[in-house]
């Protein structure tokens, strides 16, 4: 569907989103090195974690905070692979307030062997997605739609992962935008946990939902 079908609801939100993306802008170069290390706190939980990292950075909402896969062991908590993942995805709706991506949960190696990285509010979830047995996942990249001006923006539109293996896993290949390249974890480690930037309900506003997406990365 062309950008000029897919207006905005409410064309007053526009000066807000201008406002808040040059927040994020000038945020962009501080955040990026603000994640080169994981923070202290989850460093004092899980005892693994060798860094964390953002496949990308969106444009609007905040970040939801990081969740891990956890394995719980006699001298502490680790972190543990991710295995597989789900989208929640409003697939397009014509013309209404499109939103694409809302929701990632991540499959873990141990139980609980789901965990919500962030639910979303439209859209269904699809039946998770795995690596191949004995994979986990290893990078991943984002679709996202640049700003549409006074169009519908709906930001993230997709995600893929990669397996230890070189296996790309994906659900969707989302609507509009454009991939990210591939961030990958560093040599000897693994995704353990993820973080969804999300930006609330707009009310009569534009919604978009599902931003961007940052990876925490553990050694075995």
């Amino acid at each position: 569907m062309a950008a000029s079908q897919r207006q905005k609801r409410l064309a007053s939100t526009a000066p807000h989103r201008t406002s808040l993306s040059v927040l994020v802008v000038m945020g962009t170069a501080v955040l990026l090195l603000a994640t080169a290390l994981p923070s202290a706190a989850a460093q004092s939980v899980y005892k693994n974690v060798k860094s964390t990292t953002i496949v990308s950075n969106g444009w609007w909402g905040d970040w939801q905070g990081l969740r891990y896969c956890s394995n719980t062991r006699p001298d502490g908590r680790y972190g543990a692979p991710m295995i597989g993942f789900a989208l929640r995805v409003e697939k397009p709706c014509g013309n209404c307030d499109d939103t694409a991506l809302n929701g990632l949960r991540m499959v873990c190696s141990v139980g609980p062997s789901v965990v919500s990285i962030v639910e979303g509010t439209w859209g269904d979830f699809a039946s998770p997605t795995y690596c191949p047995k004995g994979r986990y996942i290893i990078g991943a990249r984002l679709k996202l739609e640049d700003k549409q001006g006074n169009g519908d923006d709906t930001a993230a539109n997709s995600i893929e992962f990669k397996c230890s293996d070189n296996t790309i896993i994906s659900q969707w290949p989302g609507q509009w935008g454009y991939w990210s390249l591939w961030t990958m974890c560093p040599s000897g480690t693994f995704v353990c946990g993820a973080e969804a930037r999300w930006e609330v309900g707009q009310g009569n506003g534009d919604d978009t939902a599902l931003n961007g997406l940052r990876l925490a990365c553990c050694t075995a």
